[in-house]
């Protein structure tokens, strides 16, 4: 039966039909639901969503997750960050300090460990 395919689902109007399928819906009801979730959002909140959709649009599968965080921090037009990491994998951070360096920005490091009371 159609019900139980995951590609389809029942619309807002109580259609059967393609998930996605918004080209065919009469009643547009989402639409209102969307703007309502877009205004649940602060700008900031907003402005890192586009970004990090836009980088993964340009560059998924082009770059390493730190050359992608880098790019998602320029164009959010932050200048310093900052990486809490294990000791035990205290070579890591000193390696991105260079990396970040090169492109300008300001980096900040924090060695957390685990102690018990």
């Amino acid at each position: 039966m159609a019900e139980d395919r995951k590609d389809v689902g029942y619309c807002m109007d109580g259609a059967l039909r393609m998930k996605s399928d918004c080209a065919h819906c009469e009643s547009r009801d989402c639409y209102d639901l969307a703007e309502g979730l877009r205004k649940s959002y602060s700008p900031s909140e907003i402005a890192s969503m586009r970004v990090s959709g836009e980088i993964e649009a340009e560059h998924y599968m082009k770059m390493t997750r730190i050359e992608e965080l880098t790019l998602f921090a320029e164009k959010m037009g932050m200048r310093k960050l900052g990486m809490a990491f294990c000791v035990g994998l205290s070579g890591e951070p000193g390696r991105y300090l260079t990396y970040s360096r090169r492109r300008g920005s300001k980096f900040t490091r924090c060695a957390a460990s685990s102690w018990q009371w």
